[in-house]
């Protein structure tokens, strides 16, 4: 018998966090061999989103696979983003996988709408007078 989820899938065996001291100017990036468990199991493959939980947090990431190069196979890598996000600490543990789809899909789109939805006031209005070509003169 085997642990699943909330939405009914297996959950893969944990990962240890590791801290890559990679500053992805708010990306958020994971790292893991393309060879780890994850990967084989889930089909994932370069800039896939995979969905990382670790001590009651959840984070979505992109995902850029290695080859071998100072990850062990039960390792994942972060960058310093999602490090902070996870409130994680050295050794801790995380469950990841396919982040679901809708959530962020595979698609630049979503990620794109998301994105223009935080957009304050203020620079929605200055977006809107530079898409009528007001400063263009």
């Amino acid at each position: 018998m085997s642990p699943q989820d909330g939405g009914g899938r297996v959950s893969p065996a944990p990962m240890r966090l590791v801290r890559m001291g990679l500053h992805s100017q708010g990306e958020p990036v994971a790292m893991m061999r393309a060879d780890c468990h994850v990967c084989r199991s889930e089909g994932l493959h370069a800039r896939a989103w995979v969905e990382i939980e670790s001590g009651g947090r959840r984070v979505t990431a992109r995902l850029l696979p290695v080859e071998g190069g100072g990850l062990n196979l039960h390792e994942i890598g972060l960058s310093e983003n999602i490090w902070a996000r996870l409130g994680a600490v050295v050794g801790d543990a995380a469950v990841v996988r396919s982040a679901p789809s809708g959530r962020w899909g595979n698609s630049g789109h979503a990620r794109a709408v998301d994105q223009r939805s935080q957009i304050l006031p203020a620079q929605h209005g200055l977006m809107h007078s530079l898409s009528l070509r007001r400063y263009w003169a």
